[in-house]
């Protein structure tokens, strides 16, 4: 049997706080298998990816927006 995945959800990782949080842990913590950054900025998000050495799938959300945090929309992307 396969051991579960390790993944690190991180949510406003294209400024400020998040993005610091994001690029120390890719760098600190080696057992992390990849990254979900969590954003509003696509351009933003595009240069935060190509920085950090785990595989990292990028989702571009506003989560202060109500529809984009419901189970059926994120479902359907």
């Amino acid at each position: 049997m396969r051991g579960k995945k390790k993944i690190a959800i991180i949510t406003g990782a294209t400024s400020g706080f998040g993005k610091i949080f994001a690029e120390f842990t890719d760098t600190q913590f080696r057992g992390i298998d990849e990254f979900w950054l969590i954003g509003r900025n696509q351009e933003r998000m595009e240069q935060v990816c190509r920085r950090m050495n785990h595989r990292t799938r990028p989702f571009l959300y506003d989560l202060s927006r109500m529809e984009a945090v419901s189970y059926t929309h994120l479902r359907a992307h």
